[in-house]
Order: C-alpha cells, then structure tokens, then sequence
C-alpha cells in the first residue's frame, strides 16, 4: 500500500480539526442555552417566593417591586424575555422610556428593548435548548399546584 501523500494527509488532519472545532462550538452553544434556562428558572423562583402566581406573573411583580432592587428587577426584564409569553408584552412596553440606561437608578433600556423584540417574536436562538416545559406558565410557589419548575421533557 502506498503511503499517503503529504498534501492529503495535510487536508484529512484539517477535515478532522475543522470538525473538532465544530464539534465544540456546538457543545458550547448547547451549554451557554443550558445556562440561560437556569438563569430563567433562578429568577423565577425567586420571584414566585416573593411574589407569588404564575411565572409572568411573578417576574412582572418583581420588576415593579419597589423593595427590589435595580439588578433584580434588570434581571426580571431578561427573564421576562427569554420566556417569551406575550402576556409581558405591554407591560414592558409601558416601563420603556427610550432613554438613557441609568443602572443604578431605573430599569435597564437595552434589556427591555431586548426583551419586548423576543416577545414581538424576534429570535431566541438558545430557547429550543432549555425553554421545553421547563418552566410551567400555571405554576406557582405557594403551596399546592403544580411544581414552579418541572423537569424538561425529553
């Protein structure tokens, strides 16, 4: 059997690079959703402990809650986004002032334009990955009914 010539091993080594490295860019994506899905369900628990009702509910009442604070509420925002239920929409909406981003003293602009374009059904390219029943819209923290977060559906 001939041995291979080096140009040919060189493209084959490089077939099997590019597709290492596509490999992992896939299980880093699959990852970075993962993360997002956790992040969602943190904060709607934590809402749901201290708001109570269904998940959009809960993340709305905390993003009006005065006694949060500012990184909280910023974070409802997001959660608010990524789950995608247009029953947040014109809530948002409302709380956009088209101004600047103030942090420290109100809700972040950026994120909630960020989230009313995922509720007006702009793509969330990392949902499919975690959003799967994860969190159940009817769930809620207080006693009985159905757990706040299920397990995912496989």
């Amino acid at each position: 059997m001939k041995a291979m010539k080096p140009r040919r091993r060189w493209l084959k080594w490089l077939a099997m690079a590019g597709g290492a490295c596509l490999l992992l860019l896939f299980v880093a994506y699959l990852a970075i959703g993962w993360r997002i899905g956790a992040g969602v369900r943190e904060t709607v628990v934590e809402a749901q402990v201290r708001h109570g009702g269904d998940a959009v509910e809960a993340l709305l009442g905390l993003v009006e809650d005065a006694s949060a604070t500012w990184a909280e509420r910023n974070r409802a925002v997001w959660a608010l986004g990524q789950l995608g239920d247009g029953r947040a929409l014109e809530p948002l909406r409302a709380l956009s002032t088209g101004g600047d981003c103030e942090h420290e003293r109100r809700l972040c602009e950026h994120e909630l334009g960020k989230a009313v374009k995922l509720l007006e059904g702009g793509l969330n390219a990392s949902a499919w990955i975690w959003r799967r029943g994860a969190v159940r819209p009817g769930a809620n923290a207080s006693g009985g009914g159905e757990p706040v977060v299920s397990e995912l559906q496989r």
